[in-house]
């Protein structure tokens, strides 16, 4: 009897140990916030650019602790590498448009004319429906909303 109790408890400490370490993984607070997608004809993003969700509008992006959010899309956070730098690794689950894929994130944050600046260098994952092509990695620079 008791060595089966040791059995169940080890087994109960090997499976609970990812699952808490998933739940432990947050994107640093320097990150979270609501960014605009940098362009060269609006400077500035105040709360009056964003109406409020992501859905209607297609160049903002909500950062949370453990989601990112855009027009029609989301990703949950998995795991989280610091850097020296500051910048981070980040890797997401996502989903959207009625298919799912991985991607890894490079977040890092720089300033210009003292606004900051979000840059997210993203590449993506194996994508869980039919379609079998490829997008390639890309950088995008996002604008702060306050």
């Amino acid at each position: 009897m008791r060595v089966i109790s040791l059995a169940v408890v080890a087994t109960t400490i090997i499976v609970a140990i990812p699952a808490r370490a998933y739940a432990e993984a947050r994107l640093p607070e320097r990150f979270l916030g609501v960014w605009m997608l940098k362009n060269d004809e609006k400077s500035n993003c105040t709360r009056q650019d964003w109406k409020g969700d992501t859905e209607s509008d297609f160049t903002i992006y909500s950062f949370e602790s453990h989601r990112i959010s855009g027009h029609e899309y989301g990703c949950d956070l998995r795991s989280v590498r610091p850097h020296s730098d500051g910048s981070i690794t980040a890797k997401f689950n996502c989903g959207g448009e009625g298919s799912n894929w991985t991607e890894t994130q490079q977040l890092s944050l720089k300033t210009s004319d003292g606004k900051p600046l979000l840059v997210q260098k993203t590449t993506f994952g194996k994508i869980s429906s039919n379609d079998t092509s490829y997008q390639p990695p890309k950088t995008e620079i996002y604008q702060q909303c306050r």
